[in-house]
């Protein structure tokens, strides 16, 4: 199937500051699926842990790249119109000088079902490498065709902490859903978007957002 996909990169470097001087999340924040869970988590959190600031000769964007994903209620509700499998998760922005002073921002999880997230991926046809240098890119490939080779992989003592396998180029199986406009992938911190979902963002003029394509194949099964 032919079909487009890019990646999401910053488009301008900017930061934001925890309130409370650093990023306090319940330990079971990045597993948060149902509204339990999440009232769990809201109720663990201090006073302000959801409230950031802007950082130095920043401004407000509509998303914002800290490791987690922040977005504004204008993509917000432009996501609203398209297909994700996402969860939402209320927080604030303050003016750096002046708390008080704040909007309503939210972060944005894209979900990992572990069994099916590993199911989109075709292990046989894609290929897969590590970087064996940390300051270029050196790619050595690595004989994969399972999520059992990749634990193997893992379970080495030398390979424990890295160097980490990651997708080169991709094939994905028939498990995944090939009208998903916006996506992780496993072995790769890319976020992948949709053709007509980029194109949307960019006529709408969304701030803090860039693309890129997508460097080695990615191929959908018919």
């Amino acid at each position: 199937m032919n079909k487009r996909f890019y990646t999401i990169r910053d488009a301008e470097f900017v930061a934001l500051e925890s309130v409370l001087d650093y990023v306090m999340f319940h330990p079971n924040f990045l597993k948060w699926d149902t509204e339990q869970q999440i009232a769990e988590i809201e109720k663990a959190l201090p006073k302000n842990a959801n409230c950031f600031k802007l950082a130095y000769r920043a401004k407000y964007l509509d998303f914002y790249n800290e490791g987690y994903i922040y977005i504004s209620r204008r993509l917000k509700d432009i996501l609203s119109e398209y297909n994700l499998c996402a969860q939402y998760y209320n927080i604030k922005i303050a003016e750096r000088k002046d708390i008080s002073n704040f909007k309503w921002y939210y972060l944005l999880k894209l979900m990992r079902f572990d069994w099916y997230y590993y199911h989109w991926i075709d292990f046989k046809r894609s290929t897969f490498a590590y970087n064996a240098s940390i300051l270029k890119e050196n790619y050595i490939y690595v004989d994969i065709n399972s999520y059992d080779d990749v634990k193997k992989w893992r379970a080495q003592p030398d390979h424990q902490y890295g160097p980490f396998i990651i997708l080169r180029d991709i094939v994905l199986t028939n498990l995944f859903n090939p009208e998903l406009d916006m996506f992780h992938l496993p072995f790769t911190t890319d976020i992948f978007v949709s053709e007509r979902l980029k194109n949307r963002l960019e006529q709408e003029g969304i701030t803090g957002i860039g693309f890129n394509e997508w460097p080695c194949k990615l191929i959908l099964s018919e």
